[in-house]
């Protein structure tokens, strides 16, 4: 996660009123390490639920959750002054 996506991310989730944490699960070399680092680069970032069983059928998350996420990524995608 590039530090000016990181900083996006926390000020958007600051913005929302939405409770985050930190990188809980450190992943390294996900999809957008490619992207990052291709020519100048370009802002990438990470946004992850928290669920068990994951990439099992019984996948759960708390709605609470989910819609904490999507406050998140509106306030990212609608607020111009990020």
């Amino acid at each position: 996660v590039s530090a000016a996506a990181r900083e996006i991310l926390l000020r958007a989730a600051r913005g929302a009123h939405v409770p985050y944490q930190v990188q809980a699960h450190a992943q390294r070399g996900g999809d957008g390490a490619v992207i990052q680092a291709a020519r100048e680069g370009i802002v990438t970032g990470a946004l992850g639920l928290p669920v068990r069983h994951l990439h099992t059928p019984s996948e759960t998350a708390d709605a609470r959750d989910l819609e904490n996420a999507i406050a998140l990524l509106l306030e990212v995608l609608t607020n111009k002054t990020l």
